[in-house]
């Protein structure tokens, strides 16, 4: 690879370097209460994203 012409690196980074799932889940919550008014725990959410047979 040459380094000299990079001008980025992209890495998987969820579950790789670091956990930012609970992030995520903190992003979606407050995008459904600020614009729909409705809450949504955790487990919600993963079933939303397809996520309960994964964690």
């Amino acid at each position: 690879m040459d380094t000299n012409n990079t001008k980025a690196i992209i890495f998987d980074f969820d579950g790789t370097l670091a956990d930012t799932l609970p992030l995520c889940f903190h992003s979606l919550q407050t995008v459904f209460k600020t614009f729909d008014y409705k809450t949504f725990s955790d487990d919600q959410i993963k079933e939303m994203l397809g996520l309960l047979s994964l964690i």
